[in-house]
């Protein structure tokens, strides 16, 4: 039986309608991973369109510093924290080097 990469729960047959996304990998989440994945990605203020192309250890990594990628209070220590945050997502290929640094000089842009 088939399980969420995010929670390791079970899938359940419920016919037509999914309670499954499949990702990159061919791999899939539930839909309260994948939403949990999604409100992180948003939080560090970057496109949820990104989604449908991560893989399992892409959406494994959000949701495990989802907690870390709550909006942050912008002042100079925040802004340096979530440059940091970022340049570990694209360490671990979640961001592209061009999305890092777009998001990198917004923060910047903000000191």
């Amino acid at each position: 039986m088939e399980k969420c990469i995010g929670c390791l729960a079970p899938f359940q047959n419920t016919g037509f309608f999914s309670t499954k996304e499949e990702l990159a990998d061919h791999t899939y989440v539930c839909n309260s991973c994948g939403e949990q994945a999604r409100k992180a990605l948003a939080n560090m203020y970057i496109s949820t369109t990104i989604f449908s192309s991560c893989t399992a250890f892409q959406v494994r990594e959000l949701l495990r510093n989802s907690d870390e990628t709550k909006p942050q209070e912008q002042s100079a220590s925040g802004i340096l924290d979530m440059i940091e945050r970022f340049g570990k997502l694209k360490e671990s290929g979640i961001l592209t080097h061009e999305e890092f640094t777009e998001q990198k000089q917004k923060l910047l842009d903000k000191l």
